[in-house]
């Protein structure tokens, strides 16, 4: 089967706001409303039969049939999903630019913000065979439409109408693909076709049924057994930054003055903690999964402090932080990419600070050895 090739472009140029005057002659961003809660209060019309679904066939683990059942209790929903490689992967809260050639990009972009409420959901492709399961649900922040010119031919290239258009979106939730939808039924399920994707899918969450009422012990013994691990991983977080601004501080004992490094290390804005931070508010104002356990004027205001109990909307927010690209920006790709991929599909809350743990023993475990050689 023949693979789709969308061609995405990272834009660099700063998005502004819908909110200021349009010059003469150029096209400006476009803020758009979009909104996850009204694409889950459609009513999409004819909805397939996944009972004879390969998705639904037998030889799952106990874990995955649990998954798998909460999934199908939820409402099939229609979306329009946009290719993209495993390595762009994206996360809770996490926005990326793009720039649409083609036209039936525009052509999904345009049935997206008129029936989907402007939601899409990314299809990371895996392999020949189509898509990954798990895809993220974003909303389409902004966008601008740039109209070719005769001196630049890159927006004719891929579209008989001359345009690109430059778009922001955000990750708000997830989502599990259930069924590509295509004009030929008899094409097979989980390909990539020459015309856009539409699929069938439910939406994939957080399973904290067990840590959500606070009148059960149990229940509550969850909560902390979430706090202490996270309390431990701030405990690591720390304990690395220790260890990197003792490597940072023994290159300058051995080499000449490097304001560089010095600026580094007093610029609290792009400390690896600032980072964190500010990841953690982004994680927190995006999460769109509903919680009862504490207001949004509480949480946006609230700082991560150890030894604090947090809710279970404040440490998933922690959890996510804690995979961001921008915290991580020194470390290899592929090895950050390996557990920002694992944590897509964990949809319980602890499984996934354990990861965030491990990935921390290992970061932590190379910054000992590289001390240890010197």
């Amino acid at each position: 089967m023949r693979q789709s090739v969308m061609h995405l472009a990272a834009i660099t140029m700063t998005m502004t706001t819908a909110f200021q005057q349009q010059p003469q002659g150029r096209a400006w961003p476009t803020k758009l409303y979009a909104d996850i809660s009204e694409w889950r209060d459609i009513m999409f019309e004819n909805p397939p039969d996944l009972g004879d679904s390969p998705r639904r066939k037998e030889g799952l683990t106990t874990d995955d049939k649990k998954s798998q059942q909460q999934q199908i209790e939820q409402p099939l929903r229609q979306i329009c999903v946009l290719p993209f490689p495993l390595t762009d992967i994206l996360l809770q809260g996490e926005t990326k630019e793009l720039c649409l050639y083609e036209e039936r990009f525009h052509q999904l972009f345009d049935y997206s913000t008129k029936h989907h409420a402007g939601i899409v959901a990314m299809g990371y492709i895996a392999n020949e065979q189509g898509l990954l399961q798990c895809m993220p649900l974003c909303e389409i922040e902004n966008y601008r439409v740039m109209e070719g010119s005769e001196d630049d031919d890159s927006a004719g290239l891929y579209s008989s109408t001359g345009k690109s258009i430059l778009a922001t979106i955000r990750v708000v939730g997830r989502a599990t693909l259930q069924k590509i939808q295509t004009n030929d039924e008899e094409k097979e399920e989980g390909g990539i076709f020459d015309e856009y994707i539409t699929a069938w899918c439910t939406e994939f969450s957080d399973d904290n049924s067990n840590s959500n009422t606070e009148n059960n012990v149990q229940d509550k013994s969850v909560i902390d057994v979430c706090n202490e691990l996270a309390n431990d991983i701030d405990d690591m977080f720390d304990s690395i930054i220790s260890l990197e601004e003792q490597a940072e501080l023994g290159l300058d004992d051995d080499e000449d003055e490097d304001e560089d490094d010095d600026d580094y290390l007093d610029d609290e804005d792009e400390s690896r903690k600032a980072l964190f931070k500010k990841a953690y508010q982004v994680a927190i104002s995006s999460d769109t999964q509903g919680y009862t356990s504490s207001s949004d004027a509480t949480t946006e205001k609230r700082d991560i402090n150890i030894n604090t109990s947090r809710s279970i909307q404040e440490l998933t927010a922690v959890s996510w932080a804690y995979l961001s690209k921008e915290v991580w920006d020194d470390k290899s790709d592929q090895e950050l990419l390996k557990f920002r991929l694992q944590a897509l599909n964990i949809n319980n809350l602890l499984d996934r600070l354990i990861l965030i743990y491990k990935m921390m023993l290992e970061q932590r475990g190379k910054l000992i050895d590289k001390k240890m050689e010197f």
